[in-house]
This record gives structure tokens, sequence and C-alpha cells, in this order.
């Protein structure tokens, strides 16, 4: 995934501060380059197994774009479901929510600011 300036958010695990906004792209790609096309997709923030969440998301060619934000600190799974031609193909991404005070440590993620 990575925002909309083109930079690395993170592969497999995000941190953020409660609170915070963050547009998210997350890009398709084909192993085998093959042409295809996101006929429709939609992202789910779930805590515990339940669906906290829904995200809208648009698309863009092979982008998956979606305004990301956690309201309260703890941890998060996102679901980001998306379908080509006749697969239902899903990724998941472990989100951790921290509140101010906490100490900000990005972890795994590659995090940049404009």
């Amino acid at each position: 995934m990575y925002d909309k300036g083109g930079n690395a958010v993170c592969s497999e695990e995000l941190k953020l501060i409660a609170g915070e906004n963050l547009k998210t792209v997350f890009s398709v790609h084909s192993r085998k380059e093959q042409n295809f096309s996101i006929n429709r997709a939609y992202v789910e923030l779930m805590q515990y197994g339940e669906n906290i969440k829904q995200i809208d998301c648009e698309i863009d060619e092979h982008d998956i774009e979606f305004m990301l934000s956690i309201d309260e600190p703890g941890r998060y799974d996102l679901i980001v479901t998306y379908f080509i031609a006749d697969e239902t193909l899903k990724e998941m991404f472990k989100v951790e929510g921290i509140g101010i005070g906490e100490g900000y440590n990005a972890g795994g993620c590659d995090r940049y600011r404009r």
C-alpha cells in the first residue's frame, strides 16, 4: 500500500495515531503481467472478528483508493476485497491504532509524510 503521493506506507502492518485520517491506495499487480480490470471492491475494518467499519473506496484502474481512520487505540484487521473476472480476492493487513503519548514507532512500515 502507498499514500497518494506514491510513498510506501507498509507491506503488511500499519500504525496510526487514533484520530488520524490517511489516504491509502492498495495497488493490484498481475504476477503473469496479464491485462485485467477490477470490477468492484470494498474495504472493511475488523476488530475481534467483528466488522466495525465499512470504508468507501474508489477504483482507479489497478488501484483501490480509500481513507483509513482509526477512532480508538487498539489492534484491527483491514480487509480489502476485490473482484476480477469470476474471482473474489481478499488481502488482510494488520492495523494498530495508538493513542497520543504511547510513543510512535512505525515498526515494519516505511511511512513518509510530506
